[in-house]
């Protein structure tokens, strides 16, 4: 077990020094919008959303709220939930399978708050490999506030709006 987490840190390290080499804890440049061969997303975004970024973001929330000090264990665990909301911010960007999914990313709005969380989410992945509290706190601070802005414009409050089910095939 010891070995896995060792192994897990290793690649995390690697993956956030990757990108966090030349970056710092301010917003990140808008990545170049996809062109070519691109993947269908089999799935809602609202799956995405709950498979994916609550999770995620719920472990970046309880860390920065965390009144212990956090071991190498929670730091990794951070640093993972980060990737994850990194790579699902681009994920939300591609139409899913549920009903709002086209109406949602040819919103302008969407983007920039899909754009927003994945900015916050790479400040948390900066500092975690900072093991920076004070910054840690900061961008899962503003990750809250992308995540309630969008979700006070678009999230859809009926029932079974979150349906998470594979797309027919």
């Amino acid at each position: 077990m010891r070995g896995a987490v060792r192994a897990t840190a290793a690649i995390v390290t690697l993956a956030l020094a990757s990108h966090a080499a030349a970056q710092t804890v301010a917003p990140v440049p808008a990545a170049t919008p996809i062109t070519g061969h691109v993947l269908p997303l089999h799935v809602p975004i609202r799956a995405v959303m709950a498979g994916i970024i609550d999770f995620s973001a719920f472990g970046v929330e309880k860390a920065a709220h965390a009144t212990e000090p956090l071991n190498d264990k929670d730091w990794l665990s951070v640093g993972l939930a980060a990737l994850n909301l990194v790579g699902a911010s681009t994920l939300i960007t591609l139409p899913g399978t549920g009903p709002n999914d086209a109406t949602w990313v040819a919103d302008p709005e969407w983007t920039k708050w899909a754009a927003d969380m994945q900015t916050s989410a790479t400040n948390v992945a900066i500092a975690v490999r900072r093991q920076d509290r004070a910054a840690l706190n900061l961008a899962a601070a503003d990750l809250g506030a992308a995540c309630q802005s969008c979700h006070s414009q678009f999230r859809d409050a009926s029932p079974g709006s979150g349906d998470t089910r594979l797309a027919a095939q």
